[in-house]
């Protein structure tokens, strides 16, 4: 049975404040929240830090910016695809 809270296409960013996006994706393994839910990287990053190595199982792209408003929504159209 799923948790309470939010499934669906996730955006996330690398560098956020308190906690970065690979913190924020481990905790919700940890919480056992990733099923039903399809995560992308979005960063300023032009390459991938170590933590994708140990996460890219759970993130389906990394997107790095700047990036165009349509590429992004045909992007999550695409990520939609991946959802149950």
């Amino acid at each position: 049975q799923l948790a309470d809270g939010f499934r669906g296409v996730i955006l996330m960013d690398i560098m956020m404040p308190r906690k970065d996006g690979w913190e924020t994706i481990q905790e919700m393994i940890d919480r056992d929240l990733m099923e039903g839910n399809v995560i992308a990287m979005l960063t300023a990053k032009d390459v991938p830090d170590v933590e994708l190595e140990c996460l890219k199982e759970h993130v389906i792209d990394y997107i790095t910016k700047p990036f165009e408003p349509d590429e992004i929504v045909a992007l999550v159209k695409g990520y939609l695809n991946y959802l149950p």
